[in-house]
């Protein structure tokens, strides 16, 4: 198991990880625009909910690799989203930290 955030989908429990460096260089623009936003923070407006939901949907077949994306995404309502993808955004800032677990 990758060291991650933890987040509930569903009524289920997943760590998501960092994403690896394939993904970073995929969805570079789309993090460019959370990282312009302000350090980070992700909100509904700002951002395009498809990739959002690319960036947690990598983040958690890197744990989970028989996770389904539709599952996924039928689990998932736009709070949640957001939540889930600042969480692997905290989990690549943590590990670069040293702290993937806090």
């Amino acid at each position: 198991m990758i060291p991650g955030k933890e987040v509930e989908i569903g009524g289920t429990r997943y760590t998501l990880p960092p994403l690896n460096v394939a993904s970073l260089r995929k969805h570079k623009d789309l993090l460019n625009k959370v990282a312009a936003y302000g350090g980070g923070k992700a909100v509904p407006e700002v951002l395009d909910a498809v990739g959002m939901a690319d960036v947690v949907f990598e983040s958690l077949v890197r744990n989970y690799p028989q996770a389904e994306r539709d599952r996924l995404e039928e689990n998932m309502d736009t709070a949640k989203l957001v939540e889930a993808f600042v969480a692997v955004i905290a989990s690549g800032l943590a590990a670069e930290s040293g702290r993937a677990n806090v």
